[in-house]
């Protein structure tokens, strides 16, 4: 690669001798407008979740609150005390929660260190960037073009 083809930071393209700047602006808004659709999908995606965890949470457990369903998504991955701590409830009823949560497949629970923590896998599997931003769509986006 040549100096000429390093990535300007100041325009955010591909700088190449004799690139007009509408050619600049095209290439940023090819970029932003890419940006835009994969983001779309991945709020679209967390919409879903949304609803499919509120209502599951909501048919299989007495214990439902809109502050719950909150704390998983806002905590893609959280531990009694903190969900104690937020619900204002005992460490006891977290864990009970929790575990819950657990039996019914929304989390995952893990060892770390001497706390478990639960995982929400679903949420994490949409928050990933490689399931909905694929390296070739980066990789061509950000390639200088010939």
């Amino acid at each position: 690669m040549t100096t000429a083809q390093r990535l300007d930071w100041r325009s955010g393209t591909a700088a190449r001798p004799g690139d007009s700047v509408l050619a600049r602006q095209a290439y940023v808004l090819q970029v932003v407008e890419t940006a835009a659709k994969l983001t779309l999908e991945v709020l679209s995606d967390l919409s879903a979740l949304w609803s499919e965890v509120n209502h599951a949470v909501q048919a299989q457990h007495k214990f439902f609150s809109p502050e719950l369903v909150r704390h998983l998504f806002v905590y893609p991955a959280t531990r009694v005390e903190l969900l104690a701590h937020e619900l204002a409830v005992t460490r006891l009823t977290a864990t009970r929660y929790l575990d819950a949560l657990v039996g019914t497949g929304i989390l995952q629970r893990e060892r770390f260190g001497r706390d478990n923590v639960y995982a929400h896998a679903a949420l994490q599997a949409v928050l990933k960037p490689k399931d909905k931003w694929p390296k070739e769509t980066l990789t061509a986006l950000l390639r200088p073009k010939s």
